[in-house]
């Protein structure tokens, strides 16, 4: 329930929680980015596909588009650059014709390896401000935060 007492004048961007999330979010995508964008010929978005179609073999785009903040073309503009490149292979589902089965090629495999490598390690240096315990506390209220949003998307 909203606090009725609140009014547009209590408003302040820099202070507005979903507004910092979303800042955070893009600084580190942004300095994750710097790690491996240029010395692999990668961007963001197809990072993320190839993450997602590594972890999840033989996964199609939709469940891509489900389970990264991208939107459907995003996705498909990403799964082609993956396919151009090599990447990611793409076959058509035995099940529904309709769909196309993803799976990383052994170059996505290593890539995806060398980049998730970089990516925990840059993850290990920003959180380096926080102790054991805050970090434990970041990722519980992350989750709690994340498990609301779903909730109230359902209703």
């Amino acid at each position: 329930m909203l606090d009725q007492q609140n009014s547009s004048e209590d408003f302040v961007l820099d202070r507005f929680t979903p507004y910092q999330i979303v800042v955070l979010g893009n600084s580190i995508s942004k300095l994750l980015a710097r790690s491996y964008a240029d010395e692999f010929d990668i961007s963001v978005p197809e990072w993320r596909v190839l993450a997602v179609i590594c972890q999840y073999d033989g996964t199609n785009a939709q469940s891509v588009t489900e389970r990264t903040p991208m939107d459907k073309v995003a996705v498909s503009r990403a799964v082609t650059g993956l396919v151009d490149k090599g990447w990611v292979i793409k076959a058509i589902s035995r099940d529904d014709r309709r769909a196309a089965l993803l799976s990383p090629s052994r170059e996505g495999r290593r890539l995806y390896e060398k980049i998730a490598t970089i990516a925990l390690s840059q993850e290990s240096n920003i959180l380096s401000v926080l102790s054991e315990k805050e970090q434990q506390q970041l990722r519980t209220l992350l989750a709690k935060l994340l498990e609301r949003v779903s909730a109230l998307s359902d209703n």
